[in-house]
């Protein structure tokens, strides 16, 4: 049975440590860009007990990050999880939700022009609730902090264009009620 080396690990850690150094002193590739996409909401709302109900909607989000270098990214944007809606005894109600975003995205490339995206963040998320019963009117909002994920898969089209297959999740929250937010979405982003 060999023994370790002890100059031999000091040796390795040695070289290991001036070789970060030498990576750290490069100028990291940063370059901002913008990210917008488009595509189908979903609320995990309680249908129970309402005559007709729609939890599904239309989200969007824009973004604007910053390539910190390292496939790591900073992002702040705003986003919307679209609406559901559903009608209980004549009156027609409706959920809205969406907020602005600040996060981290870490990119990797896996493939000739392939990438897979992972987010993480907080949004400021205002749920807006509204209801008519077709003569009155009345809404209400609240807004909390809540958490997102995202994951993504994107395709170069060039080396500053780019086209995204996104998930997004979060969470809205209203009157001590929660429901679960997913959007699927289409985009774009474009490096400056």
């Amino acid at each position: 049975m060999k023994k370790i080396s002890m100059a031999r690990m000091v040796a390795l850690a040695a070289a290991t440590l001036l070789s970060s150094a030498a990576m750290a002193q490069q100028a990291p590739n940063s370059r901002l860009y913008v990210n917008g996409a488009v595509g189908a909401s979903h609320f995990d709302a309680d249908c129970a007990g309402t005559e007709s109900c729609d939890n599904s909607g239309t989200g969007a989000r824009v973004m604007l990050g910053y390539e910190l270098g390292g496939g790591l990214a900073g992002e702040v944007g705003y986003m919307s999880f679209g609406e559901a809606k559903a009608t209980v005894d004549g009156v027609r109600a409706k959920i809205e939700a969406g907020g602005f975003l600040l996060g981290v995205a870490f990119r990797a490339p896996f493939a000739r022009d392939w990438d897979a995206t992972a987010r993480l963040g907080v949004i400021s998320m205002k749920t807006k609730v509204s209801a008519t019963d077709g003569v009155n009117r009345a809404s209400d909002d609240e807004t909390n902090t809540a958490a997102y994920a995202g994951l993504g898969l994107g395709y170069a089209l060039s080396p500053a264009l780019h086209v995204e297959l996104n998930v997004d999740f979060s969470r809205a929250e209203y009157a001590d009620a929660q429901a679960d937010l997913r959007n699927f979405s289409v985009g774009l982003r474009y490096a400056f």
